[in-house]
């Protein structure tokens, strides 16, 4: 039986293994930190719906005072302002629906979406909405509906005032709830 012979290292291979341990350490080190950049990435932000809502409503009042468009134009923009908060604040296609569709399916929409409402509460945000909306439709599509409105101009600022304070209590509901169950409210 022969013996192991022992192995003392020399100066030279100590510095090359810890060489070679710095390398890896160091190449580890820029895999983690590029992985880290990779996971780090924030998609940018959507725009707060009712933010939006609500400027698009200030700037129809706006044109609406200083008579820029129509008033049928303006009717229908304040249409589409409401309906485009419903998609992009609460996933419904209100764009793709018509008014007596909204109000069908608005109910079980807000039930679902905040929850723990008393019953008025939705009765009278289901009722604003499609007030709104059958207003607008009346003014877009109807004849005479145009001329009785520019008589009467707070009855148009009337229903612009509703819609924005419709979309303020929306989306203090939704933001609530959204607390109360600490989710993203959009």
């Amino acid at each position: 039986i022969t013996s192991i012979p022992e192995f003392y290292p020399s100066f030279f291979s100590l510095q090359t293994i810890m060489m070679l341990a710095i390398f890896f350490f160091f190449f580890a080190l820029i895999l983690i930190i590029r992985n880290d950049k990779k996971t780090l990435i924030i998609p940018p932000s959507l725009p707060d719906p009712a933010e939006v809502a609500l400027e698009k409503l200030d700037s129809i009042k706006n044109n609406y005072t200083t008579a820029s468009a129509t008033l049928r134009d303006l009717a229908s923009q304040v249409s589409l302002a409401i309906r485009v908060y419903y998609c992009d604040a609460y996933n419904f296609p209100a764009d793709d629906r018509t008014e007596k569709e909204i109000k069908k399916e608005l109910e079980d929409l807000l039930i679902k979406k905040i929850p723990a409402l008393p019953r008025e509460i939705y009765t009278s945000l289901m009722f604003t909405t499609s007030n709104i909306l059958s207003q607008c439709e009346l003014i877009t599509f109807s004849e005479v509906a145009e001329e009785e409105y520019q008589q009467e101009q707070s009855r148009f600022l009337k229903i612009v005032e509703d819609a924005k304070n419709l979309i303020s209590d929306l989306d203090k509901y939704i933001k609530k709830v959204s607390f109360t169950l600490n989710i993203s409210p959009h």
